[in-house]
């Protein structure tokens, strides 16, 4: 949207994955391909269900006859970060510890 009184652009959040520009006829074959993927990125937000809709530019939802056969793909891309508990880091480093500081591997200086 256009801010009223800086007439810049603001991003506004919307539910909308990717405006598509048309430039062949109505009953073309259309390929688009996006140059650059186009990240969404949903900052801890769970997904359970994606309900995917075609819609004109005026934002009415087009039914399979309008739009006829066509290919959709979406790449998910996820982050896990493994979480350990405070225990576990204690028991992994007290085993480390024991590892190193076994009879055979501490040695003494004798002078």
């Amino acid at each position: 949207r256009t801010h009223p009184d800086s007439l810049h652009l603001d991003a506004m959040p919307q539910a909308i994955l990717e405006f598509i520009q048309f430039d062949k006829g109505r009953y073309s074959w259309i390929h688009y391909n996006a140059s650059l993927p186009h990240y969404h990125y949903l900052n801890d937000t769970t997904l359970h269900d994606i309900d995917i809709q075609l819609r004109s530019e005026n934002g009415v939802v087009l039914t399979h006859s309008e739009v006829g056969e066509y290919n959709l793909v979406i790449v998910f891309e996820t982050v896990v970060e493994d979480e350990y508990s405070a225990e576990f880091i204690k028991a992994y480093n007290r085993y480390g510890y024991d590892l190193a500081h076994t009879p055979e591997r501490i040695t003494t200086f004798k002078n």
